[in-house]
C-alpha cells in the first residue's frame, strides 16, 4: 500500500542519491531491510521504502542535512519524503563489548558486535554500505511486535539471508532474538554491564 505523497516504489537512483548526500558530508549510513537483502543476495525486488541505520550521535547532522525532506521525527526514527521516496532512518548506539542497541518506540533491539562494520553489498553494480549478514539475520528474525503481514514476508527474507550464514552464525545470532533473552539480561546489556548474550 502506497502512503499518500510517496511514490509506490523506491529506485536505485533514490538509494544512490541519499547515500551520496551522506557520504559527501562524512556521515555513515547503512542500508537494512529489503534493499540490504538485495545488495547482499543479488535479488532485484521492488521496495516501497529505503531503510537506513545511522549512529545515534549523527542524528542531529542527518536531520540538518536532510531537513527539507523530514516529514516526521520520533524518538526512534526520522521519516523522510526524499524526492517522493519514503525513507526511514533508525539509530543505534554501541555499548561496551561492541553490542549494538537500537532503541525503538517502546522497546530496544540488540544486535551483535560488528553488525555495523565495513560490509558492502552491491546494487546495480555499485558497492553500498549495508548491515552485516548476521545483523540483518537478527533484524529480520526478530518477531517482537511485528504485524502478521511483516512476519509472513520475513519468512521469505530470512530464507534468503540464511544462505549467507553458517549454522554456527545462525545459532549465535538467535541468542539476540528478544524471545531468547530474559528481561534481566536485556537490562544488563542495555546498561553496559554485560558484554554479550
Amino acid at each position: 500500500m502506497t502512503m499518500p505523497g510517496f511514490k509506490p516504489e523506491t529506485t536505485t537512483d533514490d538509494v544512490f542519491a541519499l547515500l551520496d548526500i551522506l557520504e559527501k558530508n562524512g556521515v555513515r549510513g547503512w542500508l537494512h531491510g529489503g534493499w540490504a537483502i538485495d545488495a547482499l543476495t543479488g535479488q532485484g525486488r521492488l521496495h516501497g521504502d529505503i531503510d537506513l541505520f545511522a549512529r545515534q550521535r549523527d542524528r542531529g547532522r542527518i536531520t540538518a542535512l536532510l531537513a527539507e525532506y523530514v516529514v516526521k521525527q520520533a524518538i526512534h526514527k526520522i521519516k523522510l519524503n526524499f524526492q517522493g521516496a519514503l525513507a526511514d532512518f533508525s539509530f543505534f548506539s554501541v555499548m561496551r563489548g561492541g553490542i549494538v542497541i537500537v532503541k525503538l518506540s517502546h522497546y530496544t533491539v540488540t544486535l551483535p558486535a560488528g553488525a555495523f562494520s565495513d560490509v558492502r553489498g552491491t546494487i546495480a553494480g555499485r558497492g553500498v554500505p549495508v548491515i552485516s549478514p548476521v545483523g540483518l539475520y537478527c533484524e529480520i528474525g526478530e518477531r517482537w511486535k511485528k504485524p502478521p503481514e511483516m512476519l509472513a514476508k520475513n519468512v521469505i527474507d530470512l530464507a534468503m539471508i540464511s544462505d549467507l550464514l553458517t549454522e554456527d552464525q545462525k545459532t549465535a545470532a538467535r541468542r539476540y532474538f528478544r524471545e531468547n533473552q530474559p528481561p534481566w539480561r536485556r537490562a544488563l546489556v542495555f546498561l553496559g554491564l554485560m558484554k554479550s548474550f
